[in-house]
């Protein structure tokens, strides 16, 4: 359940992680709570990769972060378009 203590440094002051090995741990356990969602992609002819769309941000009022997976690499979240403004 955890990443690998391979990439996990820590000590008295600081913990640190790869970030890549993260994501990747990150990916595996959203896919696994999807399954269902996957096998039924799996019956649709679509390409054999998934792109992971990651954003986080903080508005001032509410932290929060979104995640989206789609096998369209072209594909955006629903939120990109009202977020251009505040960058």
């Amino acid at each position: 359940c955890y990443p690998s203590h391979e990439t996990v440094v820590v000590s008295k002051r600081s913990a640190k992680i790869q970030l890549q090995n993260l994501l990747d741990h990150t990916l595996s356990r959203m896919l696994l709570t999807r399954r269902e969602v996957l096998d039924s992609i799996a019956l649709v002819d679509v390409s054999d990769e998934l792109t992971l769309l990651r954003k986080w941000g903080c508005d001032g009022s509410t932290c929060h972060s979104d995640n989206d997976i789609s096998t369209d690499p072209q594909s955006k979240t629903s939120d990109d378009s009202t977020d251009d403004d505040n960058d």
